[in-house]
């Protein structure tokens, strides 16, 4: 009985909000896209930083630890930067 009464009361409350929201009709579809758009944004957005930062990661291990002075120790032009 309690479930029926509960059910009849968000019917009433629906049907006496219709010709309300009937004014407001394009306010309330462009809130509810902003609103999806919103959450899709907060769903998507951490697995683009992970695979940004993996594919980062990925790339930096593939360089075998290379340091700046291993590059310029191991660069054809080192001879010339230190003797002339």
């Amino acid at each position: 009985m309690q479930t029926e009464e509960k059910q009849m009361k968000m019917s009433y409350l629906i049907k006496r909000f219709v010709p309300y929201f009937k004014k407001y009709k394009w306010i309330l579809i462009l809130d509810l896209i902003c609103a999806s758009l919103t959450t899709v944004c907060e769903l998507v957005f951490p697995m683009l930083v992970r695979y940004i930062t993996n594919s980062r990661i990925n790339r930096r291990n593939n360089l075998k630890n290379r340091t700046f002075l291993s590059d310029f120790k191991n660069n054809r032009l080192c001879g010339k930067f230190l003797y002339g």
